[in-house]
């Protein structure tokens, strides 16, 4: 496929952690060669209207440019569209071959830039190729499916992931077992990203014998801690020292899909009836949409605890 000339846009989706972007690398380097990896940072000026114009961080090569035009939220379809444009209208340096565009985190596209998107692949089709990095396909409208390649990447299983973290701890001069190596997998969920990162951790505290826990997730646990020990008559002091530490949750750029997820997945593990389980997965995704659609997140998932709370008190009557 990469050494043909019919070379498609291509659509590579996946949960986080799963190898997109070092797929995305090898395809580039496959490409070009090295050239794909001789990068730097750039930071370009577009004009959205007549007053106001915003600057767009990329990553550049001669070859391709990465970007992640969800970071300009609505201003989005400008950024697609101006640096398709720019990108497919300059020639290569080295041959006519044509130039390749890397839009990462495209499931958060507003519905007007993946219009945008489409449009633009089309017209320029012959001078640019489009790369779109993304971990669902369910946002991405359909036209940009079809007129894609669309490679899924799984989460790496169990067995490949062990003797890999082996091997990597013992190119860094330091010994870890067989099962601490199966924990640290199921800690970070197959995460390749966690695992490494985990294991980078026990390194430098020089703790290999146990699996360091994500700051963010022992503060969620203190939160459905929280949450399940409330009484009646102390909700609202419970409410009000969940929001301390959602703040403080926000104030680290933990996102929020991750603070509903996890703490969705501890308040579950304490309900007993099947009934009660599928209220609260309910609730979980219709006040994390309402976060997403709104403006004040805080409401939200305050609103989302105290509903929680009341059918907790229901059922423990």
């Amino acid at each position: 496929m990469i050494e043909s000339n019919d070379f498609p846009n291509i659509l590579i989706y996946g949960p986080l952690g799963s190898g997109k972007k070092t797929r995305i690398a090898c395809i580039l380097r496959q490409l070009y060669g090295v050239a794909a990896s001789k990068t730097k940072i750039e930071l370009k000026s577009i004009a959205v209207n007549a007053s106001k114009k915003i600057d767009v961080k990329l990553v550049a090569s001669s070859h391709h440019i990465e970007l992640n035009p969800s970071d300009h939220h609505f201003y989005d379809r400008h950024v697609v569209t101006e640096l398709i444009k720019v990108t497919a209208q300059s020639k290569n340096v080295f041959d006519n071959r044509f130039k390749v565009i890397v839009i990462h985190e495209a499931h958060k596209l507003t519905k007007e830039a993946q219009q945008a998107l489409r449009r633009t692949m089309e017209k320029y089709v012959k001078a640019a190729r489009v790369i779109l990095n993304a971990d669902t396909i369910s946002t991405i409208i359909p036209p940009i499916q079809s007129r894609s390649l669309l490679i899924r990447v799984a989460l790496p299983s169990r067995e490949l992931l062990v003797p890999y973290l082996v091997e990597i701890a013992r190119k860094e001069n330091f010994h870890i077992s067989s099962q601490i190596a199966e924990k640290i997998v199921d800690e970070c969920e197959r995460n390749t990203r966690k695992c490494l990162l985990t294991l980078e951790t026990m390194k430098v505290k020089s703790k290999t014998s146990e699996v360091p826990r994500a700051g963010y997730l022992l503060c969620i646990d203190s939160m459905a801690e929280k949450i399940l020990s409330a009484r009646p008559q102390t909700s609202i002091r419970t409410t009000e020292e969940i929001r301390l530490q959602f703040y403080q949750l926000q104030m680290h750029l933990i996102p929020i899909e991750l603070i509903y997820i996890n703490l969705t997945r501890k308040l579950k593990s304490k309900l007993n009836s099947n009934e009660a389980k599928a209220k609260l997965i309910e609730m979980a995704a219709r006040y994390q949409h309402n976060s997403v659609l709104g403006s004040k997140q805080i409401i939200h998932f305050e609103a989302f605890i105290a509903n929680f709370l009341d059918m907790y008190f229901k059922q423990s009557q």
